[in-house]
């Protein structure tokens, strides 16, 4: 039976669909073991967000600032599995057991040990970390406008944990503005049409490669009247390259027999 061309072409479009499917769900299971949800403990109360994990060796997973804020000690989870290995992502059960999953090493100490509010990063090192779990590869540099990138978080407004999203790269830029009403930022940033909300701050953007090119740091809702939709703005690899870099520095002048994880 011969095919006509509209029906090659809808074969095509249904091959091409389902092999970018697969591609996503290869990122995602890919950033999952890096990404981590963050709770901390601030003068103002508590706080949750994300963060990933960037040095397995030094045991140090990077987040926003205004995460973390003054926060000193602070909990740090990571996704658990079920009896046949699938995710658990239900909000509730993190909640219900976490006695249990700070004795199985899923709920893990930290302090925060770097802090950079003009960048809005902070980088936290764990007491210890899962068998299970992988720190992220960093990109060689800035991801381009019109390059899909994906990112992993935990939005307060979801009763899930690890959330997917994926979006577009609209530009990379400096900016200066403000976010969580008094914090002045500066830096290098990627902007996207990525669906990103409170709780995913300080997640893993990545590149269709798994390589981390951004952070997750807020998203631009506009003045009142001016409102924007679908325009988040992530920390550039740049900047968290820089940063890392003068923090495993000074690690080294302080304890010259560790060296940085690969």
């Amino acid at each position: 039976m011969r095919r006509g061309p509209k029906m090659v072409l809808a074969a095509l479009t249904a091959l091409t669909l389902s092999s970018l499917a697969r591609a996503d769900e290869k990122v995602y299971q890919q950033t999952l073991p890096s990404t981590v949800l963050v709770i901390s403990q601030t003068r103002d109360g508590g706080a949750t967000g994300s963060g990933v994990l960037v040095d397995g060796q030094r045991k140090w997973v990077l987040t926003n600032f205004h995460v973390v804020h003054d926060s000193r000690e602070l909990a740090v989870v990571f996704p658990t599995y079920d009896d046949d290995g699938q995710l658990i992502a239900e909000r509730t059960t993190y909640i219900e057991q976490a006695g249990e999953l700070r004795r199985r090493g899923r709920v893990v100490d930290g302090r925060v040990i770097a802090r950079e509010p003009r960048l809005d990063l902070a980088l936290i090192e764990l007491d210890r970390l899962p068998e299970d779990a992988k720190a992220v590869r960093l990109a060689g540099g800035s991801p381009r406008p019109g390059q899909r990138v994906h990112s992993i978080g935990n939005p307060g407004a979801s009763d899930g944990l690890w959330l997917y999203s994926q979006g577009h790269v609209r530009a990379v830029y400096r900016r200066s503005f403000v976010v969580e009403g008094d914090l002045e930022i500066r830096a290098r940033v990627v902007e996207t049409q990525s669906p990103t909300n409170r709780g995913d701050s300080g997640g893993p953007v990545v590149n269709d490669r798994g390589e981390l090119v951004a952070l997750v740091e807020s998203v631009n809702r506009g003045r009142p009247g001016e409102e924007v939709r679908l325009l988040s703005t992530f920390i550039d690899i740049t900047e968290i390259k820089r940063f890392l870099k003068r923090h495993a520095e000074a690690a080294n002048r302080a304890n010259p027999s560790k060296t940085a994880g690969k």
